[in-house]
């Protein structure tokens, strides 16, 4: 009788799990796509170039939102990474009036990046 009872909660467990995301609400998601390419070429032990290639969607494929191409120069010292390089960003934009506009960007960037230890830990 036991086994029986347990059983059936279990049931009425896993069917309410099952249930659940149709009992809740939440706004609406529209699909969209994010392609990223990312890559680091080492030169020898210290020198490295950085490259990327991001292309968002609004949709899943062909209703471009934004374009990103970045290329870098990195210097490593120390077990850190410091990098100057540049950005071109293409973005299109949708308007009020269901209009898209275009919009490029021309970036100069930096990125340093360090590990640490705490204790054990690696960061």
């Amino acid at each position: 009788m036991i086994g029986f009872i347990s059983k059936a909660c279990r049931q009425v467990a896993l069917t309410f799990v099952l249930m659940l995301p149709c009992l809740t609400a939440a706004q609406n998601s529209d699909l969209g796509n994010w392609l990223i390419y990312f890559g680091n070429k080492q030169f020898n032990q210290k020198w490295n170039l950085h490259h990327e290639v991001q292309y968002r969607n609004y949709n899943a494929i062909g209703d471009l939102e934004q374009l990103l191409l970045r290329t870098g120069l990195g210097y490593s010292f120390s077990g850190n990474n410091v990098l100057l390089g540049y950005g071109y960003i293409l973005s299109e934009n949708y308007n009020e009036d269901h209009t898209k506009s275009s919009v490029n960007e021309h970036r100069i960037y930096q990125q340093f990046i360090t590990k640490q230890a705490i204790g054990s830990v690696a960061l």
